[in-house]
């Protein structure tokens, strides 16, 4: 049954309102509750009927326009956490930025002018599209283009049912035309294969997937404060007692070059440099980088990077799972183990650590410090510390 007001309505087309989910047969209720037959003639409704059957196809290719858009759109906010990752440097990718370099050098530039423009927090964005101006633009044209061809099907539905309508406007009905694969499309989507799938994932396969995922990310959400909690005192701890960097530790990192200088190497824990120092004296370290200071696909100094060279939002995330929460990373610091500590038979005792702000210095790199407290002088980098080290 339908309302007499959606008959009126469909009449008045002072807003061109035409339903496309009126079925074949109806009866119509008048303002007073009484029943009465339906507007149009028996050859009308079916001829509507038909018509709302291809209809209904352009409903279907907006479905996918609809979702083709979503995914374009994702993948555009997703871009920052893509950096760095082997999906940005396939083969496929890299030629595409080779062919579209000439139409796309002014792209970077232009997306860097806007940041002045924009707040902080779209800097993550605008980097990485200035990066990646190739891709950038591909996404956006073919944004764009969803958008005005989800437009066009949204006019193209509300045309063809207007013209289903016509009778009830006084004028002769009309058969819309044909789109492009109609047949195709309406045997698939009526196809009990496709009606099959596309409920069992509209009522169980997508509620049951977000209603795991939502109860994981409570979860974790819940325990990350006491993980995070029981893995920055065990850090705590490491550092307060010596554990971590102690003098009576063999160090497998105390190799000697030709010319007799000591080799640091970045991935482990400590390096001892075999000087000792006093309170209050300021010390001058040079470092030659033989090798790249890296951290996989990033390429730094001995000062260290921000988080926001990092795969978005790793940088920030990972920063509580981070040796030290001060300074950047791979950023160098010092630690001073006391003198009573270097026969290896004295207890642990607290170990003062400070970052070193590295400077180049022609082929070296130097950082100048005040000793905080008397001892030998280790060295390590800020990274990312797993339990098992430090156990």
């Amino acid at each position: 049954m339908v309302h007499e007001s959606v008959i009126e309505r469909i009449r008045s087309a002072q807003d061109r309102y035409a339903p496309i989910v009126m079925p074949q047969s109806y009866t119509v209720v008048r303002w007073d509750g009484t029943l009465a037959r339906r507007p149009e003639g028996s050859a009308e409704a079916v001829a509507r009927a038909k018509g709302q059957v291809k209809v209904w196809n352009d409903v279907w290719r907006r479905r996918v326009n609809y979702f083709a858009t979503v995914g374009v759109s994702f993948a555009l906010a997703l871009l920052p956490a893509l950096d760095g990752s082997l999906l940005l440097d396939t083969d496929a990718l890299v030629e595409l930025h080779r062919l579209a370099a000439p139409f796309t050098h002014l792209v970077s530039p232009l997306i860097r002018a806007t940041e002045r423009f924009l707040p902080g927090f779209a800097q993550i964005w605008l980097e990485s599209f200035a990066t990646h101006p190739a891709l950038f633009s591909v996404l956006v044209v073919a944004l764009v283009g969803l958008l005005l061809r989800g437009g066009a099907l949204q006019r193209r539905i509300d045309d063809r049912m207007h013209v289903l309508w016509r009778p009830l406007h006084g004028q002769g009905g009309a058969r819309p035309k044909s789109g492009w694969g109609d047949e195709c499309i309406q045997a698939l989507r009526t196809s009990s294969i496709y009606q099959t799938t596309l409920q069992f994932a509209k009522w169980q396969a997508v509620p049951f997937v977000f209603g795991a995922l939502a109860l994981i990310t409570l979860v974790v959400i819940a325990a990350s404060p006491v993980v995070l909690a029981v893995y920055r005192s065990k850090i705590h701890a490491a550092e307060t007692d010596g554990t971590i960097c102690t003098l009576a530790v063999p160090d497998r990192t105390l190799t000697s070059t030709p010319n007799n200088k000591r080799v640091f190497d970045i991935r482990d824990l400590c390096m001892d440099t075999g000087i000792d120092v006093t309170t209050g004296k300021t010390y001058r370290i040079s470092l030659t980088v033989f090798e790249p200071w890296s951290d996989g696909t990033i390429n730094t100094t001995p000062g260290g990077f921000g988080p926001e060279r990092m795969t978005w939002p790793l940088g920030y995330l990972a920063i509580p799972f981070r040796r030290s929460l001060d300074g950047n990373w791979l950023q160098t610091f010092a630690a001073i183990v006391p003198s009573a500590e270097r026969s290896g038979y004295a207890e642990p005792g607290p170990q003062p650590r400070f970052p070193l702000d590295f400077l180049p210095a022609g082929p070296n790199y130097v950082a100048r410090s005040e000793a905080p407290a008397s001892g030998r002088v280790r060295l390590w980098v800020n990274d990312v510390v797993v339990p098992w080290q430090i156990v």
